[in-house]
């Protein structure tokens, strides 16, 4: 039976993650009880229930991880084998440290090599000095909205380029939806979005078959 993981490492790794994420949602419950407007409580609330999901798949990983080393040595399995070996690289543009660090692991844990920058500004420098296989950008950033980025980035491509841009937002309408459209953007995607929406959402883009990697 080949084993993915030791048992140690795996209670090792669920403590290290509820760690943090407690941390986050002990953060997230003491500014809900600050005095803010409507819509910052609103995204609290969201948040708090987008860590709580992450704490629910945290608490599942050891039975996952026992279901899959007992099916390794089954003489009918069938393995799959990705599509391509090496980890894509995502720029990951967001301005709000906790979901920095909820966005940043998620993407790791599927297997993606993460760049992480703090506003449009810094996206569109990176893009030029470096090649990523997606764009995961918050449309509400400080200075140069998500958007308008796409626009510069689509301005600015080579003939033949085209990176898939996915930006994520607390709302939308149909006027952003369009101007989302006008700019190039390939999907908006609605905070907060789960684990496996996220793998299946970027597995759509880098036409690769992914599993959690733990």
């Amino acid at each position: 039976m080949k084993m993915l993981l030791l048992p140690n490492a795996v209670n090792q790794l669920n403590h290290e993650l509820r760690t943090s994420l407690t941390t986050i949602l002990g953060t997230v419950m003491l500014l809900d009880k600050e005095v803010l407007i409507f819509n910052r409580k609103l995204y609290l609330q969201d948040l708090k229930k987008y860590v709580q999901d992450l704490l629910s798949f945290v608490d599942r990983l050891p039975g996952l991880v026992e279901e899959v080393s007992l099916t390794q040595g089954a003489p009918d399995e069938v393995k799959t084998t990705p599509l391509n070996t090496y980890p894509f690289k995502v720029l990951l543009v967001e301005d709000t440290p906790i979901i920095q660090i909820v966005h940043k692991r998620m993407l790791e844990n599927l297997g993606y090599e993460v760049e992480l920058v703090c506003s449009a500004e810094k996206a569109l420098y990176k893009i030029n000095t470096t090649t990523y296989d997606v764009i995961l950008m918050d449309i509400g950033l400080p200075g140069m909205s998500g958007i308008d980025a796409a626009v510069e980035i689509r301005r600015q491509e080579q003939h033949g380029q085209n990176v898939p841009i996915i930006v994520l937002t607390a709302y939308s309408d149909k006027k952003m939806y369009q101007d989302c459209v006008n700019a190039g953007i390939n999907d908006i995607v609605t905070k907060p979005v789960s684990q496996e929406e996220l793998q299946s959402l970027m597995a759509h883009y880098t036409n690769k078959q992914m599993t959690v990697s733990i």
